[in-house]
């Protein structure tokens, strides 16, 4: 149980890192245009460069989420330790 609430958690955080990434990356985009169009809302953040960190930590949500589903998948064909 504690492995799917893990599992779950991380793929909400994912998927709204990602939401946040989009917003971000969209008004980013729009003051790149402005600033190469009509020399306006120039020196903001940089699309590439949202883009890149979001590459970084879509790996790292992978790499979490593998990792914890071959923990319940171990736990699953283990099972619960039996200690006396």
């Amino acid at each position: 149980m504690v492995t799917l609430t893990l599992f779950v958690a991380v793929g909400i955080a994912g998927i709204v890192d990602h939401h946040l990434k989009t917003k971000r990356m969209n008004r980013a985009e729009v003051s790149e245009w402005f600033c190469k169009h009509e020399q306006a809302r120039c020196g903001g953040p940089s699309s590439q460069r949202i883009e890149d960190a979001w590459n970084e930590r879509e790996r790292g949500y992978l790499i979490a989420l593998g990792v914890i589903a071959v923990a319940g998948a171990t736990f699953i064909v283990v099972g619960p330790s039996n200690r006396h």
